[in-house]
């Protein structure tokens, strides 16, 4: 490279070469380390925010109006907001119906390479034809097939695959 001293043999060429992806290894363990605490947020939910002011002046008049006698009642949804993890929680679990069908769908093929997809594990017979083959976000989910393993996924909140937000069977295993 133009600037840069030439190696003075093969052994100094390579160890360059190995100290050049030392770092950028150690550059992907940070990033996985980051994605990993991103994923343990993202299934811990959303902090519990606190009462907002509306809610805290509506929560104050029905306590005085239940003081004097009164009855009234109120949407509890828009005074307690529902935990919204289901949808994670409910992605997960479909994932790992999907993934069981699969590896069986798998297991029954000739040709190693085989992958399904959800809809033709229904027409297969692998899924009841009731079961809904979006996540919690109503994207489709995707099935990626190796030699040795069935991994389903959803793409997650943004809608987008390969992103942090993906939810995968098996799940990445962080360290």
């Amino acid at each position: 490279m133009p600037g840069e001293a030439p190696y003075r043999d093969e052994g100094h060429a390579a160890l360059a070469v190995a100290d050049a992806l030392r770092r950028d290894n150690a550059d992907l363990v940070e990033e996985v380390r980051l994605l990993c605490q991103r994923i343990a947020q993202l299934e811990a939910g959303p902090p519990k925010a606190p009462p907002s002011a509306a809610r805290t002046i509506v929560r104050g008049l029905l306590a005085l109006v239940t003081a004097l006698g009164g009855f009234v009642v109120v949407d509890n949804v828009w005074l307690n907001p529902p935990n919204r993890g289901w949808e994670l929680r409910s992605t997960r679990t479909s994932l790992m119906e999907l993934r069981r069908a699969a590896e069986t769908w798998r297991s029954m093929q000739q040709d190693p390479h085989a992958c399904p997809t959800p809809e033709g594990l229904v027409r297969d017979k692998q899924i009841d034809s009731a079961s809904k083959l979006t996540d919690g976000w109503d994207h489709p989910y995707a099935i990626r097939c190796d030699e040795s393993e069935t991994t389903t996924m959803s793409a997650g909140p943004d809608g987008m695959m390969g992103t942090y937000d993906d939810v995968m069977v098996p799940a990445l295993v962080c360290p």
